[in-house]
């Protein structure tokens, strides 16, 4: 699992998909597993969505950061449990 955000999730689902299928994601064990079994045993799914609300006091960005967090706490990405490197996630 490799766990992103983003504030356009369109370009860098693209971009990962993209990068992937030249063989040149920056993720390398990513890239290697992806090779190794194919496009076929990998997807994309948006896990949650952050509702933008006319509140004066709505932040987008604190919003995301929490999001973030929540899924990074449950699904703990980083490490034997996934291919991200980092707690940071953040593309914009």
């Amino acid at each position: 699992m490799l766990l992103g955000s983003s504030l356009n999730i369109a370009g860098p689902l693209n971009a990962h998909e993209f990068m992937l299928s030249i063989n040149s994601h920056r993720n390398k064990a990513l890239q290697a597993d992806y090779h190794s079994f194919g496009a076929a045993a990998f997807y994309f799914d948006i896990l949650g969505i952050v509702k933008v609300t006319d509140d004066a006091s709505f932040n987008l960005e604190a919003e995301l950061k929490t999001l973030e967090q929540l899924w990074l706490d449950a699904l703990k990405p980083v490490g034997v449990g996934g291919y991200n490197s980092n707690d940071s996630i953040r593309q914009a």
